[in-house]
C-alpha cells in the first residue's frame, strides 16, 4: 500500500527530532569501545566526585569524567588503541594505570582501589583492563591486531576471521549463500551466525555499514595491515546495532599516532609449494602476486594524523587446459557419421556388450530420429545436417583432429569416438587495487573530526581465443572471462564532540557504491563478433553470445551489462551519562539504490540444444533440433528505498556488580520501490486496468491495491532488548549473562531481480518444445522412438526462424525492436503475449522476518591472561521468505503425457494447471519458520610468555522450512508446495559440530646468547588456524521427481522450481552412514537398501536433509622468522600453508536411486571439495 501523509509526517517528525536532539542510529557505538570501573578507598568504599582521566598514548588525546556517587567512573565511545588511565583525589595517592587496551566495540572494565597519601604521590601501575565483561549481556569476540596481521589469511582477506567466534560458519559452505558472477567482487564473502540465512551477519566497517545490499554478503574489507582490530558480536547485541537478525562484525582501520610507523609487503604464491589435488592429481594452477605498502604517523604532532595503505593483488589462473572438458562434434559426425557414440560406449561400458549386438539404449550410444544402420555402421544419418549448425560449428567451436579410441586426453585439442574433449581456455587475470586512506584531526580537546576513505578497484580482462566461444569459460575456477571492471567505495565523515564529561555526540556521513561493468565478445578464426544473428532469424541490439549450450558443449555468458548499487547516510549519536544510567538514543537514516541495465540480457537469445529429441546432444545441435530457445526486451531496473531507524538504550547500574541493560528500536520494513512502476504482482480474479490485455491475476502498480513497492510495507517492527549482567561479590572473576530480543534483517535488493522481467516493460519469452515432439527418455529407446527406422522428427522448434513458431502468440513475427529502457513507459493498449511466465513477485500478505534470540552464559577469568566462556545460544524465526509457483498443478504419474508408450497409471486424470494463462507464477512467500538451539564455549588466552590463543566450540542443531531464497542466484523452492510441513526439516545451515583454534607462538629473541643461537632458536613464530566440523546436510531424492514435472498448462515451472521429490525410507532398515575407513566409504556412503523410490502420487516420506555428509578438518598455518634490527624496524620471512597437512575433505555422496554411481561420493556431488595444500611466501619490512 502506499504511504500515507501521516504517516510521512509522522516519520518526517521522528527524524527532525532525531536531528534536533543530536539523536543517534544503529551505529551509536560505531567501533568505539569504553572502559567503566568503580573507585574506592583502602576500605572499600566508594569515593564519589573523582577526577578520571583517560589518555591514548599514542596520539596524546584525552577524555575527563568523574565518579558518580556509587565511584563508578564511565567513559562511552572510546576509539581503539593503548590508553593511560590517571585518578586524582584528594587525600589519596595520585592513581596512574599504563598498559590499558581498548577494543573495538569491546566493554572494558578497570576497578581501582586508591591508597592514602599525598596527592603529589604516585601509584603505577602497568596492566591491561580485567579480562571479563561485567556490563553487556551481548556475546562475542575480538580479534586484536596481532592476530589479524598474523594468523594465515587465504587472500588476506580479513573477513574470514569472523569464522573464529562460536556459532558462526561459512554461509557459502552452509549452502544459504551464493555469489552472483559478473556483479559481485571476488573476495566477497558471508557468514551465517547462529543458524542464520544469508544476510544474517552485518558488517560494519569505522561503524558504518560495509554491506553488499543486493546479495546480503560483506563488501571488499580492507586488507590486514589497514586494520586495528576486528570485533564480532554474534548474540543479543544492544538495541543500538539493526539491520541483523544474528550478528555483527564491526572493524576498525588503523588510524596515525605521534609516532611514524610503516612497512612493505609481499606474498608470492605458486605451483612450486603446493600439492597434487587428492582425486585428480593436479596442481593448483594459480599464480598470485599481493604487494604494498602502508604509513602513518603525525602532520602536526597531538593534532593531526594521517594513515595510508595499498594493496596490489595480479592472480593468474593459467590456461586451464587440464580441466575444461567438454563435448563437440568430430569431424565423422559433421559427415553424417556417428556410429562413434556406439563404439564408445561399447569399449567403456561393459553392460552395452560386445560390437553392434549388445542393447540399442541410448545409454548405448544409440540414437533416436533420422538415423539407420548402413554401410555395416549404426547412427548414420538420412538426410544432411543443418547448414546453420555446421558453419557455426566450423567457425565457433573448437577444431577437430581424428578421433582416438579411449578417454579423453589431458590436454590439446583432441576428440574421443563420442566428441569428448579437452580444451584450452585463454588465462583468467585477475587484478585488484584497494586503498585506505585515513586522517584524523584534534580539533580542540573536546572535538575530534575523522574521514576515511576505502576504495577497490577489480579487473579481469576479456580473454577469448578467436574460434572458440568456449573460451570465455574456465572450468580451472569455474569463472567467465567477463571483462569485469568493479570498483567499490566506503566513504566516512565524523565528527566527535564532547560536550560535557557526561555527554558526547557524534555525527558521521556516509557514502558506499559499488558498480560493475562487463563484457566479452567473441569471435570467429578472423576475428569477426559471433552472435545468433549472423546465422538465424532474430534481430539482437548487439552482437554478443549469451549462454549457448551445444549438446555438450557450453558457452559463456558474455552479454555487456552494468550495475550500481549506492547507499547514502547520516547518523549523529548522543550518549548521555545520568546518574547509574548510561542512555543512548539515536537514529539512522540510509537511502539506497541498485540500477541494472542488463539491456542484452536475454536480447541476446539463450538457445539450447539438450539432445531430447535424438538423445544426444550433438546430434540435436547439428540437425538443428533446438530444445529451448529464450529472447527478451532486457533486464533493467531501478530499485530505490529507504531506511530509518531510531533507538533508546540504558544501561543501568542497578548497584556495583548488577548492570541491567534495556533498549527498543523501532525498524519500520518500508519497501523499496522499483521506478517507474516496473514490475507486476498475481492477484487471482482481479483484471488489470493499468494494461487491459493482461490476463486476470497479473496486475501492475496502478491497479487496486498495488504501489510501486510491489509488495507491502510494515511498520510494526518494533525491537524491545533486555539484559543482565550480575557479578556475584563472592564470585570476583565470575560474570552470569542473560539476555533476551526481538531482531529483523532487511529484505535483500536481489529478490528484486526478474521482477522487473514481464510484459509489457519487458517482455521475454521461452516457449516449450511443440507437444507433438517425442520426449525419449534416458533410460533406453522407447517404441516410439525405435532407431534406425528412418524416422524424421517433424514439429520442433524451428531454429532457423524461431518466431514463426505459433507457440510464443506473437503471430509468427519478433516483437524486437524494440527493446527495454528504464525509462520506458508502456501504453495502456500495450499486447502481452500468453501463456505470461512471472520470474518473480511478491505475495500481498509478505512480511518481512522477525527473530527472537536469547541467552544464558558465566564467564571466567581464569587467570590475569585467560578466560573462559560458556553459554546456551537460541533463537526462533518468524516469516521467513521462500519461493514457490502458485501455477502448481501437483502430481504427475508420467514422463510425458505425449508418450503413447507411458505405463500404468497413465489413464489417471492428468493434472491441470490453476492458471492456463500462465506457465510459471513465481512468488515469495513468508510464512516460514526456523529455529537453532545451541551450546557454545569460548577459550582465550592473552598474550603473555609468547603465546597467545583462541578456540571456540559449538554444538547446535538448526530447524527451518526453506535456508535459502533468492531467485536471483538460484532457482530452488520447496519441495511440495502445497504443503510447507513436508519441507520442515534439518536446516542447509545446520552444521551439528564445529571446532576452530588459533594461536600465536613467538620463540624468545634470546638476547644476550651467542649471534649463532639467536639465529637458529631465536624470533621465530607459529601461527595456525584450524577448523574441524560436521559435514552439511543432505536429502535422498527420488529418482524420478514426476510430482515436479509440468508442461504448459500443465503445472509448468515447478519443473524447475520445485526442489523434487524424496525417496521412501523403508522401516527398519539401518542408514549405515561411512561404515569402515574411507575406502570404503567412499564406494558406499550409507545404506542403498534403506530408500526405496517414492509412491505414485506421493512425494516420498524421508526427511529432509536426514543424513549430512563427511566431517572436514582442515589447518592453515603460517611460520616466521623475525628480525630486529636497531629496536625500531622488523624485518619478517614467512612460510604460509593452506591446508597444511592436504588433508582432503571429501564432498556428498550421489543421492539419486536411479544413478550407477548412487551412495558414491568419488562420482556425486564431487569427490573433493577443498584445494590441495597450497603454500607462498611472503617477506615482510615494517618500522
Amino acid at each position: 500500500m502506499q504511504i500515507s501523509m501521516t504517516r510521512l509526517r509522522v516519520i518526517m517528525l521522528v527524524i527532525a527530532l532525531g536531528l534536533v536532539n543530536s539523536a543517534s542510529l544503529i551505529f551509536a557505538q560505531g567501533t568505539n569501545g569504553s572502559l567503566t570501573g568503580q573507585v574506592t578507598d583502602p576500605a572499600g568504599a566508594a569515593v564519589s566526585g573523582v577526577s578520571v582521566t583517560l589518555t591514548n598514548v599514542d596520539t596524546s588525546y584525552p577524555q575527563v569524567g568523574t565518579t558518580d556517587s556509587s565511584g563508578v567512573y564511565f567513559f562511552k565511545l572510546v576509539p581503539p588503541g593503548n590508553y593511560a588511565l590517571r585518578i586524582a583525589a584528594t587525600g589519596f595517592a595520585q592513581y596512574m594505570q599504563t598498559g590499558i587496551v581498548i577494543q573495538a566495540n569491546a566493554n572494558a572494565t578497570q576497578n581501582v582501589q586508591l591508597k592514602v597519601g599525598s596527592t603529589g604521590a604516585m601509584v603505577s601501575v602497568d596492566a591491561d583492563a580485567e579480562l571479563i565483561n561485567t556490563t553487556t549481556s551481548e556475546l562475542g569476540i575480538t580479534i586484536n591486531q596481532q592476530s589479524v596481521t598474523e594468523l594465515p589469511l587465504n587472500g588476506r582477506d580479513p573477513s574470514t576471521l569472523a569464522l573464529l567466534a562460536p556459532g558462526i560458519v561459512d554461509a557459502g559452505k552452509a549452502g544459504v549463500y551464493s555469489s552472483q558472477n559478473g556483479v559481485s567482487f571476488p573476495n566477497e564473502s558471508a557468514a551465517s551466525t547462529n543458524g542464520g540465512r544469508n544476510g544474517s551477519t552485518y558488517y560494519m566497517l569505522d561503524g558504518v555499514s560495509n554491506m553488499d545490499t543486493y546479495l546480503g554478503s560483506n563488501s571488499p574489507t580492507p586488507n590486514p595491515d589497514a586494520i586495528q582490530e576486528f570485533r564480532l558480536i554474534s548474540n543479543n547485541f544492544s538495541s543500538v546495532y539493526g539491520f541483523s537478525t544474528g550478528g555483527v562484525v564491526s572493524i576498525a582501520t588503523r588510524s596515525g599516532t605521534n609516532d611514524w610507523h610503516g612497512g612493505l609487503f609481499e606474498f608470492l604464491r605458486n605451483q612450486g609449494f603446493n600439492a597434487r589435488n587428492w582425486s585428480n592429481h593436479q596442481l593448483d594452477p594459480l599464480k598470485q602476486n599481493q604487494f604494498g605498502g602502508y604509513v602513518g604517523g603525525p602532520v602536526l604532532k597531538n593534532k593531526l594524523f594521517f594513515f595510508f595503505n595499498y594493496q596490489g593483488t595480479r592472480a593468474n589462473f593459467g590456461a586451464g587446459a587440464s580441466n575444461n572438458q567438454t563435448t563437440t562434434p568430430t569431424v565423422q559426425m559433421l559427415n553424417g557419421d556417428f556410429s562413434g557414440l556406439v563404439d564408445y560406449a561399447v569399449a567403456n561400458n561393459s553392460s552395452c556388450g560386445p560390437g553392434y549386438a549388445g542393447p540399442r539404449t541410448l545409454s548405448c550410444g544409440w540414437l533416436n530420429g533420422p538415423f539407420q544402420f548402413a554401410n555395416g555402421k549404426p547412427n548414420q544419418l538420412i538426410g544432411s545436417l543443418d547448414p546453420v549448425a555446421v558453419a557455426f560449428t566450423n567457425d565457433g567451436l573448437p577444431g577437430h583432429t581424428s578421433p582416438a579410441m579411449g578417454t579423453a586426453p589431458p590436454s590439446g585439442p583432441v576428440q574421443n569416438l563420442a566428441g569428448q574433449m579437452f580444451y584450452s581456455s585463454a588465462g583468467v587475470k585477475n587484478n585488484l587495487n584497494q586503498y585506505t586512506a585515513r586522517g584524523d584531526y584534534d580539533l580542540s580537546k573536546s572535538q575530534r573530526l575523522t574521514v576515511r576513505s576505502f576504495i577497490d578497484r577489480f579487473v579481469q580482462p576479456s580473454s577469448v581465443t578467436p574460434g572458440n566461444v568456449l573460451s570465455v569459460l574456465n572450468l580451472t575456477n569455474w569463472s567467465e572471462t567477463y571483462g569485469e571492471h568493479m570498483w567499490y567505495f566506503n566513504e566516512i565523515a565524523q565528527h566527535t564532540w564532547t560536550v560535557n564529561p557526561s555527554t558526547v555526540n557524534t555525527i558521521t556521513v556516509l557514502w558506499t557504491q559499488q558498480s560493475a561493468h562487463n563484457g566479452a565478445q567473441v569471435t570467429d578464426h578472423s576475428g569477426k563478433p559471433l552472435c545468433w544473428s549472423e546465422f538465424i532469424k532474430i534481430n539482437e541490439p548487439s552482437c554478443y553470445m549469451e549462454g549457448a549450450v551445444f549438446g555438450g558443449a557450453n558457452g559463456g555468458w558474455t552479454n555487456p551489462g552494468d550495475e550500481v548499487r549506492t547507499t547514502v547516510g547520516f547518523t549523529d549519536t548522543l550518549i548521555k551519562t545520568v546518574g547509574r544510567h548510561n542512555i543512548s538514543v539515536g537514529m539512522e537514516l540510509k537511502h539506497q539504490r541498485a540500477v541494472e541495465d542488463a539491456q542484452s540480457y536475454p536480447a541476446n537469445p539463450i538457445i539450447g540444444f539438450g539432445g531430447g529429441y535424438t538423445g544426444n546432444g550433438e546430434a540435436d545441435w547439428l540437425l538443428g533440433y533446438m530444445s529451448s530457445f529464450e529472447q527478451g526486451a532486457g533486464e533493467l531496473a531501478d530499485i530505490q528505498g529507504w531506511q530509518i531507524e531510531p533507538y533508546v538504550n540504558d544501561e543501568f547500574r542497578v548497584k556495583p556488580g548488577l548492570t541491567l541493560t534495556l533498549g527498543l528500536r523501532w525498524a519500520p520494513d518500508i519497501a523499496p520501490v522499483s521506478v517507474g512502476g516496473r514490475g507486476a504482482a498475481f492477484v487471482p480474479d482481479q483484471q488489470s486496468t493499468r494494461f487491459a490485455a493482461a490476463p486476470l491475476g497479473l496486475v501492475f502498480p496502478g491497479d487496486r491495491g498495488v504501489n510501486n513497492a510491489l509488495r507491502p510495507s510494515d511498520y510494526n517492527f518494533f525491537e524491545p532488548r533486555i539484559g543482565v549482567a550480575f557479578q556475584p561479590a563472592f564470585l570476583p572473576h565470575t560474570v552470569l549473562h542473560a539476555a533476551f530480543g526481538l531482531f529483523s534483517g532487511p529484505v535483500n535488493y536481489s529478490n528484486y531481480n526478474h521482477a522487473v522481467d514481464i510484459a509489457p516493460f519487458a517482455p521475454a519469452f521461452a516457449p516449450a518444445p511443440p507437444s507433438n515432439v517425442p520426449i525419449c527418455s534416458s533410460g533406453g529407446v522407447t517404441a516410439a522412438c525405435t532407431p534406425n527406422t528412418g524416422q524424421v522428427i517433424s514439429g520442433y522448434n524451428n531454429f532457423h526462424d524461431p518466431w514463426a513458431t505459433s507457440s510464443f502468440g506473437t503471430n509468427g513475427v519478433s516483437p524486437f525492436p524494440p527493446f527495454a529502457t528504464i525509462g520506458y513507459v508502456p501504453p495502456a493498449n500495450s499486447p502481452i503475449a500468453t501463456p505470461v511466465y512471472l520470474q518473480a513477485s511478491f505475495s500481498r500478505n509478505f512480511k518481512g522476518s522477525m527473530t527472537e534470540a536469547w541467552n544464558a552464559s558465566v564467564e571466567q577469568q581464569l587467570s590475569n591472561v585467560m578466560t573462559m566462556r560458556v553459554a546456551y545460544v537460541g533463537s526462533e524465526s518468524y516469516h521467513q521468505s521462500y519461493v514457490q509457483d502458485n501455477n502448481f498443478a501437483g502430481y504427475s504419474y508420467c514422463t510425458s503425457y505425449t508418450n503413447p508408450t507411458c505405463p500404468p497409471p497413465a489413464s489417471a486424470p492428468r493434472p491441470v494447471a490453476p492458471y492456463a494463462s500462465y506457465t510459471g507464477i513465481l512468488e515469495y512467500d513468508s510464512n516460514a519458520t526456523a529455529n537453532y538451539n545451541s551450546l557454545q564455549l569460548f577459550v582465550e588466552r592473552r598474550m603473555a610468555h609468547g603465546l597467545q590463543a583462541q578456540s571456540s566450540f559449538t554444538w547446535q542443531k538448526t530447524m527451518d522450512v526453506a535456508s535459502f531464497a533468492d531467485l536471483a542466484v538460484t532457482q530452488s523452492g520447496l519441495n511440495n508446495p502445497r504443503n510447507l510441513r513436508y519441507s520442515h526439516g534439518i536446516s542447509n545451515a545446520s552444521i551439528p559440530l564445529n571446532w576452530v583454534f588459533n594461536f600465536i607462538y613467538r620463540t624468545p629473541d634470546l638476547r644476550g646468547q651467542t649471534l649463532l643461537l639467536r639465529e637458529a632458536l631465536g624470533g621465530w613464530q607459529i601461527s595456525p588456524i584450524g577448523t574441524w566440523q560436521s559435514g552439511s546436510p543432505f536429502s535422498i531424492g527420488s529418482g524420478s521427481s514426476q510430482a515436479a514435472y509440468g508442461e504448459p498448462g500443465y503445472g509448468g515451472g515447478c519443473l524447475q522450481f520445485c526442489s523434487g521429490d524424496r525417496a521412501d525410507r523403508v522401516p527398519g532398515v539401518p542408514l549405515n552412514v561411512r561404515r569402515g575407513g574411507r575406502a570404503n566409504w567412499i564406494n558406499q556412503y550409507f545404506n542403498p537398501a534403506a530408500f526405496v523410490t517414492r509412491h505414485d502420487g506421493t512425494f516420498g516420506n524421508s526427511q529432509r536433509n536426514i543424513m549430512y555428509n563427511p566431517p572436514g578438518f582442515n589447518v592453515d598455518a603460517a611460520l616466521s622468522k623475525n628480525w630486529s634490527i636497531q629496536e625500531r624496524y622488523q624485518l619478517q620471512f614467512r612460510f604460509e600453508f593452506f591446508n597444511a597437512f592436504n588433508h582432503p575433505i571429501m564432498g556428498g555422496p550421489d543421492t539419486s536411486p536411479t544413478d550407477s554411481t548412487y551412495t558414491q561420493v568419488n562420482s556425486g556431488q564431487g569427490s573433493v571439495v577443498n584445494v590441495s595444500r597450497v603454500g607462498q611466501a611472503g617477506l615482510k619490512f615494517s618500522f
